[in-house]
């Protein structure tokens, strides 16, 4: 199986360390190159390039406490952000952009919800057209119940695409709720997964941890099932992976 091993960076000066470790992409947070200056971003790319790692997709498009599902969300506001953003992750080489947030699209319990979630395909659509004009791809990842109530399984991911109309979108699986998002009796296909975040599954988790030899959980299957399918891509690991995470890994599909 020739997967790409991708780590989560929060922090830009720890690209070389990942590199030593062995990755070979690192995912950078689209919030944190809109605080930078453009001069700022193509240094970056540089120093990216000289550790000899990609950089192909940012996540957190949008900053944390935003939401697309709820009232007085200007989305002509958000996009001129998207405009600016884009701009940058392109310059650092990003080819994709993940939304990922799943609070940004949690829907009311009651009221109007069919308009919020009108709302949010538009947000899709506007997101997707701005990404096309820096040639960037778009990734959607769906969520379990226990974080969202908007876009909790695959298919629902690839419906909400479908709605959209648009070509440059695809889905960004995750370990967390695998079972339920992404059930063993449709894996059939690797058709139209982008992307996949690889992590300790536990719901309960308020973060993203990284897997570890000896906690319980078959990690084995999961990869066994990507590779079955035909997915070659990206598998991105949390920013608390090391060296000894992705040796552990790249056992289990040696």
């Amino acid at each position: 199986m020739n997967f790409k091993w991708s780590k989560s960076l929060t922090d830009p000066a720890e690209i070389e360390n990942c590199a030593g470790e062995g990755f070979d992409q690192i995912e950078l947070s689209a919030v944190t190159l809109e605080q930078l200056k453009v001069s700022e971003v193509s240094e970056l790319k540089d120093k990216i390039a000289a550790a000899g790692l990609m950089n192909d997709v940012c996540t957190a498009i949008l900053p944390d406490e935003v939401r697309v599902t709820e009232q007085g969300f200007n989305i002509y506001a958000w996009t001129e952000y998207l405009k600016k953003l884009f701009e940058k992750t392109s310059a650092a080489g990003c080819r994709y952009a993940l939304w990922n947030n799943p609070r940004a699209r949690i829907l009311p319990m009651e009221g109007e919800i069919g308009t919020f979630k009108e709302q949010a395909l538009q947000f899709l659509f506007v997101l997707s057209e701005t990404g096309e004009e820096f040639g960037t791809e778009i990734l959607i990842e769906p969520h379990p119940e226990e974080w969202t109530n908007y876009i909790n399984t695959f298919d629902e991911a690839r419906e909400v695409i479908t709605r959209v109309g648009r070509s440059n979108i695809s889905v960004s699986l995750g370990f967390a709720g695998i079972d339920s998002i992404w059930p063993e009796g449709s894996r059939s296909s690797s058709e139209g997964i982008g992307y996949f975040h690889f992590e300790n599954p536990d719901v309960t988790r308020r973060m993203r941890t990284a897997p570890e030899n000896g906690d319980g959980i078959d990690y084995r299957a999961i990869l066994s099932d990507l590779g079955s399918v035909g997915y070659s891509g990206i598998i991105n690991l949390p920013s608390d992976a090391d060296s000894d995470t992705l040796a552990y890994l790249k056992g289990l599909v040696s």
